[in-house]
């Protein structure tokens, strides 16, 4: 599922009703008005407005608006994408904060 962040869900919450709705996996991108950047999420907490979502089960990931346009755009032309994820430094800050116990929805 390819989902625009923002609306008054969590991310967690946003990967629950994917699921629910079929899907394997969820890509959530920013859109051009969001006010936090990038770098100051290296989880996705399922904790939002002081409620805790269950954990989604399925593989997520946050995406900036770039690419979630480009995604979006490749979705109506039915084009298939491969995403490969590197690890570089945000990976080993994301993976000290998995290690912490905090949810941590990455593929």
């Amino acid at each position: 599922a390819l989902i625009r962040r923002g609306g008054g869900c969590g991310f967690a919450h946003k990967a629950v009703a994917a699921r629910n709705a079929g899907a394997l996996g969820c890509i959530i991108y920013n859109g051009d008005d969001a006010e936090e950047d990038m770098v100051s999420h290296v989880v996705m907490g399922r904790v939002f407005a002081g409620i805790e979502s269950p954990d989604p089960g399925i593989p997520c990931c946050l995406v900036d608006a770039t690419d979630g346009k480009r995604l979006l755009a490749a979705s109506k032309v039915g084009v298939n994408v491969r995403i490969d994820i590197d690890r570089n430094e945000s990976f080993q800050t994301f993976r000290q904060q998995a290690e912490t116990g905090e949810s941590a929805h990455m593929a």
